[in-house]
């Protein structure tokens, strides 16, 4: 599941879609979600399954079974409940909302993004799936398609999430070689909020691109545990020591990283610059021959060509 907020921005009320309901299917919903919400999660399946019982074709409880069996960690149940709803109402904009919780939960993230999509052309106004579609645009490296829901967000959110998707349009315009502004949105954030991780993520990056490397390492120690950008900012910290010769005190990061995702061609690349510090020679050609598999990056050939000339093993 993506957030705690997530769950309850799908809480679903009661409503007449497809035509009168009878009395008791409403309350019962609206009984249910107030359960849901509250986390009682035994009642709110019990209501939601006597709504049933008096509408069987009744959506809104139908989908929030799917939230119920979401909260308890059934990823397959709740996909069958979500979808199911779907087959009843097919312009159900929050069932398609968590239903891309669900999707994203279990690792589709694309199918996920699609599901979001879907709720948005139903309703733009979904706040909480405009926000999963952007994060996940960045999670797969779209950072077009990431700003352009970004872009959108600012003008819908409000506090916290105002601030997080400011920030995280200053990500995408860093990302994006913007650098200008990149620099200005994220000082607009951390104006407000000195300690915003993703902001810190923008700042350090810039920090380190102007070869302040001590000041980029402070920014991006605070971004290290992010659920969207920790990654990218333990990265980055670890390039930081490579290239300035700390590789003793790179080791535990590095090896972290490659644990953490071993075909990534920017772990591996700095993993060979790392092992040719150290003069692992072997190891470094073997990095460096990984990340030159996923994409053609000249600094990789560069550590190849060093440790092909150190004697590494495999080369011709």
């Amino acid at each position: 599941m993506r957030r705690p907020v997530v769950l309850l921005a799908l809480l679903l009320v009661a409503c007449t879609r497809g035509g009168a309901l009878p009395p008791p299917a409403v309350a019962h919903n609206l009984e249910g979600t107030t359960l849901l919400e509250g986390g009682d999660l035994d009642g709110a399946e019990a209501r939601f399954r006597l709504a049933l019982e008096y509408h069987p074709r009744f959506a809104e409880p139908r989908a929030n079974l799917g939230l119920v069996l979401l909260a308890r960690g059934d990823l397959e149940g709740a996909e069958r409940e979500l979808r199911a709803a779907l087959s009843l109402d097919p312009d159900f904009d929050e069932a398609w909302s968590g239903l891309g919780v669900v999707l994203d939960a279990r690792g589709q993230r694309v199918e996920a993004a699609e599901a979001w999509e879907r709720a948005l052309a139903i309703d733009p106004g979904l706040v909480a799936a405009r926000r999963n579609l952007a994060d996940t645009r960045i999670r797969l490296g779209q950072l077009v398609e990431a700003r352009a829901q970004l872009m959108r967000l600012v003008q819908l959110e409000r506090g916290d999430g105002l601030s997080r998707a400011t920030a995280l349009l200053a990500y995408c315009e860093l990302r994006l070689g913007r650098k200008i502004t990149a620099r200005e949105t994220a000082e607009r954030v951390l104006g407000l909020e000195p300690d915003h991780a993703i902001a810190r993520v923008v700042r350090g990056a810039l920090h380190a691109e102007a070869g302040r490397p001590r000041l980029a390492v402070a920014d991006l120690l605070v971004a290290i545990d992010d659920p969207l950008v920790g990654f990218d900012a333990r990265l980055r910290i670890a390039t930081i020591q490579v290239s300035s010769g700390a590789h003793e005190e790179a080791t535990p990061l590095v090896h972290a990283l490659l644990r953490e995702a071993p075909e990534a061609p920017g772990v591996r690349l700095v993993a060979a610059w790392h092992a040719a510090g150290l003069g692992h020679w072997d190891e470094a050609a073997a990095h460096a021959r990984s990340a030159l598999r996923e994409r053609e990056v000249e600094a990789a050939r560069t550590v190849l060509a060093l440790a092909c000339e150190a004697g590494a093993r495999g080369c011709p």
